[in-house]
């Protein structure tokens, strides 16, 4: 595979961005973001350990808003792990009354939120596990 055009592989899965372990062997060594870089990507964004569906959703979409308000990657990554860490509890809930999702989704979301406290992703668990591998330029050029 070849990605010659391809600036940014993102890699929001569990433990994508992670490379070796006791019992790798050949290019598992290396891990996805290497492998990508190989093909041509000049940056990937990969997760350490496996991270939770919503909180890093959020993450995500906070991610690509100031990639595409121009910050470099490692800005653009650290600044949403930022919001995502000061995030309240009341600001999840209505996030996650606007995603669409189904009225029970919602409500277990609710009740999971309820038992953790004013600042739910204040824990580096939440936030922490992405890395910006490769190149840090911004993605989007600036004008």
């Amino acid at each position: 595979m070849r990605l010659a055009r391809g600036r940014l592989v993102v890699l929001s899965a569990c433990e994508s961005g992670a490379g070796f372990g006791p019992d790798s062997v050949g290019e598992e060594y290396l891990g996805l973001p290497a492998g990508f870089i190989l093909a041509g990507a000049k940056s990937v964004v990969g997760s350490l350990w496996a991270v939770p569906d919503w909180p890093t959703a959020l993450l995500m979409v906070a991610f690509y808003r100031r990639l595409l308000a121009g910050l470099s990657l490692p800005q653009a990554l650290r600044e949403a792990q930022n919001w995502l860490r000061g995030l309240s509890r009341e600001q999840a809930e209505e996030l996650m009354a606007r995603s669409g999702l189904g009225r029970r989704d919602v409500e277990a979301y609710r009740g999971w939120l309820a038992r953790q406290g004013e600042a739910p992703y204040d824990h580096p668990y939440y936030w922490a596990a992405f890395a910006v591998f490769g190149s840090p330029q911004p993605v989007v050029p600036s004008e």
